[in-house]
Protein backbone atom coordinates (compact mmCIF):
# COMPACT_ATOMS: atom_id res chain seq x y z
CA UNK A 1 0.00 0.00 0.00
CA UNK A 2 0.83 3.21 -0.64
CA UNK A 3 -0.38 6.53 1.24
CA UNK A 4 0.15 10.28 0.06
CA UNK A 5 -0.56 13.51 1.93
CA UNK A 6 -1.82 16.11 -0.68
CA UNK A 7 -2.03 20.00 -0.77
CA UNK A 8 -5.38 20.97 -1.13
CA UNK A 9 -6.99 24.31 -0.82
CA UNK A 10 -9.11 24.90 1.75
CA UNK A 11 -11.62 27.13 -0.14
CA UNK A 12 -11.40 25.83 -4.21
CA UNK A 13 -12.52 29.20 -5.34
CA UNK A 14 -9.50 30.62 -3.54
CA UNK A 15 -6.77 28.58 -4.81
CA UNK A 16 -4.09 31.00 -3.20
CA UNK A 17 -5.41 30.99 0.68
CA UNK A 18 -5.31 28.54 3.26
CA UNK A 19 -4.00 24.86 2.66
CA UNK A 20 -4.71 21.72 3.85
CA UNK A 21 -4.21 17.72 3.63
CA UNK A 22 -6.09 15.66 1.40
CA UNK A 23 -4.64 12.16 2.86
CA UNK A 24 -5.48 9.02 -0.38
CA UNK A 25 -4.39 5.11 0.11
CA UNK A 26 -3.15 3.44 -2.91
CA UNK A 27 -3.22 -0.40 -3.51
CA UNK A 28 -1.83 -1.60 -6.60
CA UNK A 29 -3.32 -4.08 -8.77
CA UNK A 30 -2.62 -7.78 -7.58
CA UNK A 31 -0.89 -9.40 -11.12
CA UNK A 32 -0.55 -8.10 -14.29
CA UNK A 33 -3.66 -7.04 -15.18
CA UNK A 34 -4.01 -3.67 -15.20
CA UNK A 35 -7.72 -2.18 -15.51
CA UNK A 36 -7.38 1.13 -14.51
CA UNK A 37 -8.23 3.24 -10.78
CA UNK A 38 -11.00 1.97 -8.75
CA UNK A 39 -11.83 4.99 -6.59
CA UNK A 40 -14.12 3.43 -3.46
CA UNK A 41 -15.96 6.13 -1.32
CA UNK A 42 -16.59 4.58 2.63
CA UNK A 43 -20.11 5.17 4.22
CA UNK A 44 -20.49 7.93 7.11
CA UNK A 45 -20.40 10.89 6.64
CA UNK A 46 -17.88 11.00 9.26
CA UNK A 47 -16.02 7.86 8.53
CA UNK A 48 -12.15 7.47 7.52
CA UNK A 49 -11.16 4.55 5.09
CA UNK A 50 -8.90 3.27 7.38
CA UNK A 51 -11.32 0.04 8.18
CA UNK A 52 -11.78 -0.31 4.41
CA UNK A 53 -8.10 -1.42 3.66
CA UNK A 54 -8.61 -4.95 3.51
CA UNK A 55 -11.28 -4.50 1.44
CA UNK A 56 -9.63 -2.56 -1.17
CA UNK A 57 -6.98 -5.47 -0.95
CA UNK A 58 -9.78 -7.60 -2.15
CA UNK A 59 -10.86 -5.51 -4.91
CA UNK A 60 -6.87 -4.68 -6.20
CA UNK A 61 -6.97 -9.04 -6.96
CA UNK A 62 -9.13 -8.02 -10.02
CA UNK A 63 -6.49 -5.83 -11.87
CA UNK A 64 -7.82 -2.42 -10.16
CA UNK A 65 -5.32 0.10 -8.56
CA UNK A 66 -7.71 1.11 -5.76
CA UNK A 67 -7.61 4.19 -4.18
CA UNK A 68 -9.26 4.97 -0.51
CA UNK A 69 -9.74 8.49 0.52
CA UNK A 70 -10.09 9.81 3.59
CA UNK A 71 -12.74 12.67 3.41
CA UNK A 72 -11.56 16.35 4.14
CA UNK A 73 -11.91 16.57 7.96
CA UNK A 74 -11.84 13.10 9.31
CA UNK A 75 -8.89 10.70 9.62
CA UNK A 76 -6.03 11.98 8.30
CA UNK A 77 -7.01 14.23 6.15
CA UNK A 78 -7.14 17.49 8.08
CA UNK A 79 -9.37 15.81 10.88
CA UNK A 80 -11.93 17.78 12.95
CA UNK A 81 -10.94 16.90 16.38
CA UNK A 82 -9.26 17.76 19.22
CA UNK A 83 -6.19 16.46 21.11
CA UNK A 84 -6.73 14.09 23.61
CA UNK A 85 -10.24 13.13 22.46
CA UNK A 86 -11.83 9.41 21.74
CA UNK A 87 -12.32 9.26 18.19
CA UNK A 88 -16.57 9.28 17.75
CA UNK A 89 -16.84 11.33 21.14
CA UNK A 90 -17.74 15.01 21.40
CA UNK A 91 -17.41 17.76 23.87
CA UNK A 92 -18.76 21.63 24.26
CA UNK A 93 -15.14 22.50 24.56
CA UNK A 94 -14.03 20.88 21.00
CA UNK A 95 -17.04 22.25 19.83
CA UNK A 96 -15.80 25.67 20.41
CA UNK A 97 -12.14 25.45 19.58
CA UNK A 98 -12.60 23.91 16.47
CA UNK A 99 -15.20 27.13 15.77
CA UNK A 100 -12.75 29.09 17.01
CA UNK A 101 -9.99 27.84 14.84
CA UNK A 102 -11.52 27.36 11.48
CA UNK A 103 -14.30 29.69 11.68
CA UNK A 104 -16.51 30.07 8.72
CA UNK A 105 -14.07 28.29 6.91
CA UNK A 106 -16.46 25.04 8.30
CA UNK A 107 -18.18 25.58 5.57
CA UNK A 108 -15.46 23.59 3.54
CA UNK A 109 -15.51 20.34 5.06
CA UNK A 110 -18.52 19.64 2.95
CA UNK A 111 -19.53 16.96 -0.01
CA UNK A 112 -18.91 19.13 -2.33
CA UNK A 113 -15.48 20.26 -1.44
CA UNK A 114 -14.24 16.32 -0.77
CA UNK A 115 -15.75 15.55 -4.15
CA UNK A 116 -13.21 18.48 -5.61
CA UNK A 117 -10.62 16.89 -3.89
CA UNK A 118 -10.88 13.42 -5.20
CA UNK A 119 -11.91 14.89 -9.18
CA UNK A 120 -8.97 17.18 -8.84
CA UNK A 121 -6.74 14.41 -7.52
CA UNK A 122 -7.79 12.13 -10.39
CA UNK A 123 -7.04 14.66 -12.85
CA UNK A 124 -3.49 15.49 -11.52
CA UNK A 125 -2.75 11.39 -11.42
CA UNK A 126 -4.07 9.75 -14.40
CA UNK A 127 -2.76 8.51 -17.27
CA UNK A 128 -3.09 8.73 -20.79
CA UNK A 129 -5.86 6.20 -21.80
CA UNK A 130 -6.30 5.05 -18.14
CA UNK A 131 -9.77 4.28 -17.25
CA UNK A 132 -11.51 5.32 -13.80
CA UNK A 133 -14.13 3.57 -11.95
CA UNK A 134 -15.93 4.45 -9.04
CA UNK A 135 -18.12 2.64 -6.27
CA UNK A 136 -19.64 4.49 -3.61
CA UNK A 137 -21.91 2.86 -0.40
CA UNK A 138 -24.01 4.61 1.89
CA UNK A 139 -22.78 8.05 2.33
CA UNK A 140 -20.22 7.28 -0.78
CA UNK A 141 -22.71 7.36 -3.02
CA UNK A 142 -24.24 10.82 -1.77
CA UNK A 143 -20.63 11.36 -2.99
CA UNK A 144 -20.30 9.53 -5.65
CA UNK A 145 -23.17 11.45 -6.62
CA UNK A 146 -22.16 14.95 -6.59
CA UNK A 147 -18.47 14.60 -7.94
CA UNK A 148 -20.01 13.14 -11.15
CA UNK A 149 -22.20 16.42 -10.95
CA UNK A 150 -19.09 18.28 -10.54
CA UNK A 151 -16.62 15.72 -13.09
CA UNK A 152 -19.53 14.58 -15.24
CA UNK A 153 -16.78 13.11 -17.42
CA UNK A 154 -13.94 11.96 -15.58
CA UNK A 155 -15.00 8.86 -14.55
CA UNK A 156 -16.02 5.48 -17.00
CA UNK A 157 -18.48 4.03 -14.70
CA UNK A 158 -19.91 4.22 -11.23
CA UNK A 159 -21.83 2.10 -9.53
CA UNK A 160 -23.95 2.86 -5.72
CA UNK A 161 -24.88 0.83 -3.49
CA UNK A 162 -26.84 1.45 -0.53
CA UNK A 163 -28.07 4.42 -2.50
CA UNK A 164 -28.45 8.23 -0.12
CA UNK A 165 -30.63 9.97 -2.14
CA UNK A 166 -29.12 13.50 -4.23
CA UNK A 167 -31.01 15.47 -1.53
CA UNK A 168 -29.41 13.79 1.67
CA UNK A 169 -30.05 10.79 3.34
CA UNK A 170 -33.27 11.10 5.54
CA UNK A 171 -32.70 12.37 8.94
CA UNK A 172 -36.06 10.30 9.78
CA UNK A 173 -34.70 7.09 10.52
CA UNK A 174 -36.79 5.51 13.20
CA UNK A 175 -39.66 6.14 10.69
CA UNK A 176 -37.64 3.96 7.97
CA UNK A 177 -36.95 1.58 10.60
CA UNK A 178 -40.72 0.88 11.18
CA UNK A 179 -41.29 0.89 7.39
CA UNK A 180 -38.83 -1.40 6.80
CA UNK A 181 -39.71 -3.69 9.71
CA UNK A 182 -43.55 -3.40 8.19
CA UNK A 183 -41.88 -4.85 4.37
CA UNK A 184 -40.39 -7.82 6.46
CA UNK A 185 -43.25 -8.60 8.48
CA UNK A 186 -45.54 -8.51 5.37
CA UNK A 187 -42.89 -10.71 3.75
CA UNK A 188 -43.57 -12.96 6.54
CA UNK A 189 -47.39 -12.69 6.17
CA UNK A 190 -47.18 -13.91 2.20
CA UNK A 191 -44.78 -17.15 3.31
CA UNK A 192 -46.72 -20.31 4.08
CA UNK A 193 -44.54 -21.62 6.86
CA UNK A 194 -43.82 -18.33 8.14
CA UNK A 195 -47.40 -17.32 8.52
CA UNK A 196 -48.04 -20.34 10.12
CA UNK A 197 -46.09 -18.64 13.36
CA UNK A 198 -47.35 -15.14 13.03
CA UNK A 199 -50.19 -15.35 11.21
CA UNK A 200 -50.40 -13.93 7.09
CA UNK A 201 -50.44 -10.74 9.30
CA UNK A 202 -47.53 -10.14 11.28
CA UNK A 203 -47.35 -6.65 11.73
CA UNK A 204 -51.03 -6.57 13.03
CA UNK A 205 -49.70 -9.30 15.47
CA UNK A 206 -46.84 -7.44 16.53
CA UNK A 207 -48.90 -4.08 17.54
CA UNK A 208 -51.73 -6.88 19.30
CA UNK A 209 -48.21 -8.06 21.66
CA UNK A 210 -47.47 -4.63 22.27
CA UNK A 211 -50.47 -3.80 23.99
CA UNK A 212 -50.73 -7.19 25.79
CA UNK A 213 -47.35 -6.43 26.62
CA UNK A 214 -48.90 -3.43 28.16
CA UNK A 215 -51.99 -5.09 29.62
CA UNK A 216 -49.44 -7.40 31.71
CA UNK A 217 -48.05 -9.91 29.65
CA UNK A 218 -45.22 -11.93 29.87
CA UNK A 219 -43.98 -10.58 32.94
CA UNK A 220 -40.72 -12.49 33.27
CA UNK A 221 -39.14 -10.51 30.30
CA UNK A 222 -41.81 -7.50 29.91
CA UNK A 223 -42.37 -4.02 30.67
CA UNK A 224 -41.89 -0.85 29.46
CA UNK A 225 -38.37 -0.52 29.49
CA UNK A 226 -38.01 -4.39 28.15
CA UNK A 227 -40.00 -3.33 25.03
CA UNK A 228 -37.44 0.02 24.38
CA UNK A 229 -34.91 -2.56 24.40
CA UNK A 230 -36.61 -5.80 22.44
CA UNK A 231 -37.43 -2.75 19.83
CA UNK A 232 -33.63 -2.55 18.91
CA UNK A 233 -33.39 -5.80 18.94
CA UNK A 234 -36.36 -5.70 16.38
CA UNK A 235 -35.03 -2.94 14.16
CA UNK A 236 -31.38 -4.75 13.84
CA UNK A 237 -32.87 -7.92 12.49
CA UNK A 238 -35.97 -7.04 10.63
CA UNK A 239 -33.92 -4.66 7.96
CA UNK A 240 -31.32 -7.50 7.70
CA UNK A 241 -31.81 -10.58 5.47
CA UNK A 242 -29.37 -12.62 7.42
CA UNK A 243 -30.93 -12.09 10.19
CA UNK A 244 -34.32 -11.60 9.68
CA UNK A 245 -35.42 -14.87 10.88
CA UNK A 246 -34.42 -14.02 14.47
CA UNK A 247 -36.10 -10.79 14.56
CA UNK A 248 -39.26 -13.10 13.65
CA UNK A 249 -39.01 -15.73 15.88
CA UNK A 250 -38.17 -12.88 18.97
CA UNK A 251 -41.71 -12.10 17.87
CA UNK A 252 -43.31 -15.42 18.29
CA UNK A 253 -41.13 -16.46 21.73
CA UNK A 254 -42.09 -13.22 23.39
CA UNK A 255 -45.95 -13.83 22.26
CA UNK A 256 -45.62 -17.17 23.71
CA UNK A 257 -43.85 -16.89 26.78
CA UNK A 258 -42.88 -20.19 28.04
CA UNK A 259 -39.58 -20.18 30.43
CA UNK A 260 -37.67 -21.41 27.51
CA UNK A 261 -38.63 -18.55 25.43
CA UNK A 262 -37.80 -15.61 28.05
CA UNK A 263 -34.04 -17.54 28.24
CA UNK A 264 -33.41 -17.49 24.64
CA UNK A 265 -35.00 -13.89 24.37
CA UNK A 266 -32.71 -12.79 27.60
CA UNK A 267 -29.54 -14.17 25.57
CA UNK A 268 -30.64 -12.75 22.74
CA UNK A 269 -31.27 -9.17 24.66
CA UNK A 270 -27.43 -9.84 25.68
CA UNK A 271 -25.69 -10.09 23.04
CA UNK A 272 -27.40 -7.44 21.06
CA UNK A 273 -26.19 -5.41 24.66
CA UNK A 274 -22.33 -6.37 23.52
CA UNK A 275 -22.85 -4.97 20.46
CA UNK A 276 -22.57 -8.03 18.43
CA UNK A 277 -25.04 -6.48 16.14
CA UNK A 278 -23.01 -3.03 15.77
CA UNK A 279 -20.94 -1.96 13.36
CA UNK A 280 -17.57 -2.51 13.14
CA UNK A 281 -15.20 -0.14 14.59
CA UNK A 282 -13.72 2.85 12.29
CA UNK A 283 -11.90 5.71 12.78
CA UNK A 284 -14.42 8.52 12.65
CA UNK A 285 -15.42 12.09 13.24
CA UNK A 286 -18.55 13.29 15.24
CA UNK A 287 -18.24 16.31 14.46
CA UNK A 288 -17.66 15.88 10.78
CA UNK A 289 -20.93 13.57 10.85
CA UNK A 290 -23.31 16.04 12.37
CA UNK A 291 -21.76 18.62 10.68
CA UNK A 292 -23.05 17.51 7.19
CA UNK A 293 -26.06 15.46 8.15
CA UNK A 294 -27.40 18.67 9.92
CA UNK A 295 -26.42 21.31 6.83
CA UNK A 296 -26.95 18.62 4.20
CA UNK A 297 -29.75 16.41 5.09
CA UNK A 298 -31.91 18.33 7.34
CA UNK A 299 -34.80 18.81 5.69
CA UNK A 300 -36.45 22.12 4.89
CA UNK A 301 -39.03 23.39 7.41
CA UNK A 302 -38.47 20.30 9.19
CA UNK A 303 -38.37 21.08 13.08
CA UNK A 304 -36.71 19.06 16.02
CA UNK A 305 -39.69 19.00 17.68
CA UNK A 306 -41.84 17.21 14.88
CA UNK A 307 -39.36 14.62 14.39
CA UNK A 308 -38.97 14.22 18.03
CA UNK A 309 -43.00 13.12 17.89
CA UNK A 310 -43.10 11.48 14.85
CA UNK A 311 -40.56 9.10 16.46
CA UNK A 312 -42.30 8.75 19.81
CA UNK A 313 -45.42 7.57 17.78
CA UNK A 314 -44.00 4.76 16.39
CA UNK A 315 -44.57 0.94 17.50
CA UNK A 316 -40.82 0.49 17.43
CA UNK A 317 -38.35 2.96 19.09
CA UNK A 318 -35.20 4.07 17.81
CA UNK A 319 -32.83 6.10 20.05
CA UNK A 320 -30.61 8.01 17.12
CA UNK A 321 -33.32 9.63 16.61
CA UNK A 322 -33.21 11.73 19.86
CA UNK A 323 -29.82 12.17 19.51
CA UNK A 324 -29.98 13.82 16.35
CA UNK A 325 -32.98 15.90 17.15
CA UNK A 326 -31.29 17.33 20.23
CA UNK A 327 -27.70 17.45 18.32
CA UNK A 328 -29.91 19.94 15.91
CA UNK A 329 -31.39 21.98 18.98
CA UNK A 330 -27.83 22.33 20.17
CA UNK A 331 -25.65 23.16 17.29
CA UNK A 332 -23.45 26.06 17.48
CA UNK A 333 -21.86 26.01 14.03
CA UNK A 334 -22.55 27.86 10.93
CA UNK A 335 -25.03 25.50 8.79
CA UNK A 336 -23.78 26.39 4.85
CA UNK A 337 -26.29 25.44 2.28
CA UNK A 338 -25.68 23.27 -1.03
CA UNK A 339 -26.54 25.16 -4.48
CA UNK A 340 -30.01 23.35 -6.05
CA UNK A 341 -28.13 21.86 -8.84
CA UNK A 342 -26.19 20.03 -7.11
CA UNK A 343 -29.28 18.34 -5.02
CA UNK A 344 -30.36 16.63 -7.66
CA UNK A 345 -29.57 13.02 -9.33
CA UNK A 346 -26.06 13.92 -11.69
CA UNK A 347 -27.26 14.35 -15.36
CA UNK A 348 -24.76 12.15 -17.15
CA UNK A 349 -24.87 9.41 -19.62
CA UNK A 350 -21.65 8.10 -17.81
CA UNK A 351 -22.81 4.41 -17.13
CA UNK A 352 -23.59 3.79 -13.57
CA UNK A 353 -25.04 1.05 -11.81
CA UNK A 354 -27.76 1.60 -9.12
CA UNK A 355 -28.20 -1.19 -6.22
CA UNK A 356 -30.32 -1.32 -3.15
CA UNK A 357 -32.00 -3.54 -0.45
CA UNK A 358 -35.67 -4.00 -0.51
CA UNK A 359 -35.42 -3.70 3.43
CA UNK A 360 -32.70 -0.85 3.80
CA UNK A 361 -33.84 0.91 6.54
CA UNK A 362 -30.77 3.36 6.62
CA UNK A 363 -30.83 4.15 2.79
CA UNK A 364 -34.54 2.88 2.11
CA UNK A 365 -35.49 2.56 -1.54
CA UNK A 366 -39.17 4.30 -0.98
CA UNK A 367 -37.29 7.60 -0.87
CA UNK A 368 -35.68 6.65 -4.10
CA UNK A 369 -38.42 7.82 -6.03
CA UNK A 370 -37.45 8.78 -9.53
CA UNK A 371 -34.07 7.22 -9.40
CA UNK A 372 -35.02 5.10 -12.57
CA UNK A 373 -36.07 7.87 -14.76
CA UNK A 374 -32.76 9.99 -13.86
CA UNK A 375 -30.39 7.32 -15.05
CA UNK A 376 -32.10 6.30 -18.70
CA UNK A 377 -29.02 5.78 -20.65
CA UNK A 378 -27.50 2.82 -21.89
CA UNK A 379 -25.37 0.82 -19.04
CA UNK A 380 -27.84 2.94 -16.51
CA UNK A 381 -29.79 0.36 -14.35
CA UNK A 382 -30.97 0.05 -10.73
CA UNK A 383 -31.49 -3.12 -9.08
CA UNK A 384 -33.25 -3.98 -5.84
CA UNK A 385 -31.86 -6.89 -4.05
CA UNK A 386 -34.53 -8.47 -2.38
CA UNK A 387 -35.13 -9.02 1.31
CA UNK A 388 -31.96 -7.18 1.54
CA UNK A 389 -30.49 -4.49 4.07
CA UNK A 390 -28.08 -2.16 4.17
CA UNK A 391 -25.32 -3.12 2.07
CA UNK A 392 -26.88 -5.53 -0.35
CA UNK A 393 -23.92 -6.06 -2.33
CA UNK A 394 -22.88 -8.69 0.21
CA UNK A 395 -25.97 -11.03 -0.18
CA UNK A 396 -26.23 -13.94 -1.74
CA UNK A 397 -23.51 -15.83 -4.31
CA UNK A 398 -23.38 -15.44 -7.73
CA UNK A 399 -24.29 -18.01 -10.17
CA UNK A 400 -20.79 -20.04 -10.07
CA UNK A 401 -20.93 -19.76 -6.28
CA UNK A 402 -17.20 -17.50 -5.86
CA UNK A 403 -18.51 -14.50 -4.15
CA UNK A 404 -21.59 -12.51 -3.51
CA UNK A 405 -23.92 -11.98 -6.02
CA UNK A 406 -24.11 -7.92 -6.01
CA UNK A 407 -20.51 -7.50 -6.00
CA UNK A 408 -20.22 -9.93 -8.34
CA UNK A 409 -22.37 -7.52 -10.40
CA UNK A 410 -20.38 -4.50 -10.31
CA UNK A 411 -17.04 -6.43 -11.11
CA UNK A 412 -19.17 -7.54 -14.32
CA UNK A 413 -20.35 -4.22 -15.05
CA UNK A 414 -17.03 -2.45 -14.24
CA UNK A 415 -15.49 -4.96 -17.27
CA UNK A 416 -18.44 -4.44 -19.69
CA UNK A 417 -20.65 -1.15 -18.71
CA UNK A 418 -22.26 -1.07 -21.72
CA UNK A 419 -23.59 -4.76 -21.52
CA UNK A 420 -26.88 -5.89 -19.26
CA UNK A 421 -26.48 -7.16 -15.81
CA UNK A 422 -27.04 -10.71 -15.72
CA UNK A 423 -29.58 -10.84 -12.38
CA UNK A 424 -29.60 -14.16 -12.42
CA UNK A 425 -28.44 -14.67 -8.96
CA UNK A 426 -30.68 -12.07 -7.60
CA UNK A 427 -33.45 -13.63 -8.88
CA UNK A 428 -32.27 -16.65 -6.32
CA UNK A 429 -32.62 -14.24 -4.00
CA UNK A 430 -36.34 -14.21 -3.59
CA UNK A 431 -36.55 -17.26 -2.35
CA UNK A 432 -36.18 -17.01 1.39
CA UNK A 433 -35.68 -19.60 4.50
CA UNK A 434 -37.38 -18.21 7.11
CA UNK A 435 -36.75 -20.80 9.87
CA UNK A 436 -33.46 -19.60 10.30
CA UNK A 437 -30.70 -22.40 10.76
CA UNK A 438 -29.57 -24.33 13.31
CA UNK A 439 -26.54 -22.41 14.11
CA UNK A 440 -28.00 -18.96 13.78
CA UNK A 441 -30.16 -20.20 16.59
CA UNK A 442 -27.04 -21.27 18.59
CA UNK A 443 -25.17 -17.91 18.21
CA UNK A 444 -28.40 -15.66 18.55
CA UNK A 445 -30.03 -17.78 21.42
CA UNK A 446 -28.56 -20.15 22.62
CA UNK A 447 -31.21 -23.34 21.11
CA UNK A 448 -31.22 -25.72 18.54
CA UNK A 449 -34.48 -24.26 17.09
CA UNK A 450 -34.97 -20.20 16.82
CA UNK A 451 -39.25 -21.11 16.81
CA UNK A 452 -39.55 -23.67 18.96
CA UNK A 453 -38.53 -25.60 22.14
CA UNK A 454 -37.76 -29.11 21.73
Amino acid sequence: MKCAEIDVPLDWSERDGERISFFVRKIPAAGPNQNGQLWFFVGGPGYSASDAVEWGGYLAVFGYDVYLPDYRGVGSSTPLACEGEAEGTTSVACYAELLRRWGDGLRQFSTTSTAMDIGKTIEAIREPGEKVFVLGGSYGSFLANRYMSLFPDQADAVSLEGICPATGCAVHQALNANRAAHVALDACGGDAKCSEKLSSNPWSRLEGLRERLREGHCPEYAGEAAWSSFSKILVATLADRSRLPVGLAAIYRLDRCDPEDVTALRRLEALYASRSFGPASVSESEYLFLHIVLSEFWEEGLTPAALRAESEALLLRLDSADDITTARELWTWPLYETPAELRSWAPVTTPVALFNGAIDRLTPTWDLGGIEEAFPHPGQSFVEIPLAGHGALFEGTDTKGRMPCGLSLVLDFFEDPLAPLDLRCVEKLRTFDFRGSRSLARQTMGTDDLWENP
